[in-house]
């Protein structure tokens, strides 16, 4: 259906932003889906979503201020198109060898991210199979003393559909133990 069937009422302010990111890989290392239920949207929200056995959702707690997302409308009437591209910003602090091989695993996969929100919720980017995020990784270990020491990953990609929300008890439910 492509027609407007109801306004939108205005709501009490709330804060923007988020708190902290998840992250999971779309693919194993041979290729193949991670998901044992590819996410299911409805109205605007994942209602079923389920990854493989030993396939986890891993949580990245950052410094407050540091995520930035955008899921912008992309097509054309001329084509007849329509689709999204979605970008996640999320700065990472930290300068281990562990946050080395990270940011090459994640560089060389698809991705999916979430992201609480500062208001409580839940969004999703980059979630749909067979496309995900591509991890563009930038390190520097800065060159003042006050400067970042640590790497910034930017995750893009194009699909069909929209950011979408998810109930913190299906997100979290797919965490590592």
């Amino acid at each position: 259906m492509c027609e407007f069937t109801e306004g939108k009422a205005t709501f009490c302010d709330a804060p923007g932003g988020s708190k902290r990111a998840f992250m999971w890989s779309l693919k194993d290392s041979l290729g193949l889906s991670n998901y044992a239920t590819a996410p299911v949207v409805v109205d605007g929200e994942i209602t079923a979503m389920a990854l493989k056995p030993t396939k986890y959702i891993y949580q990245f707690n950052v410094e407050p201020e540091t995520i930035e997302a955008n899921a912008d409308s992309i097509g054309e009437a001329a084509k007849n198109s329509t689709a999204h591209e979605h970008k996640t910003v999320v700065t990472l602090a930290g300068n281990t060898a562990e946050d080395i091989a990270a940011g090459v695993k994640a560089i060389k996969g698809r991705v999916g991210v979430a992201l609480e929100l500062n208001d409580g919720s839940f969004e999703v980017y980059h979630y749909e199979e067979g496309r995900g995020g591509k991890v563009q990784r930038s390190r520097s270990p800065g060159k003042m003393l006050d400067d970042a020491n640590g790497s910034v990953w930017t995750i893009t990609s194009r699909q069909i559909g929209p950011e979408a929300k998810i109930s913190s008890v299906l997100l979290l439910g797919m965490l590592a133990p």
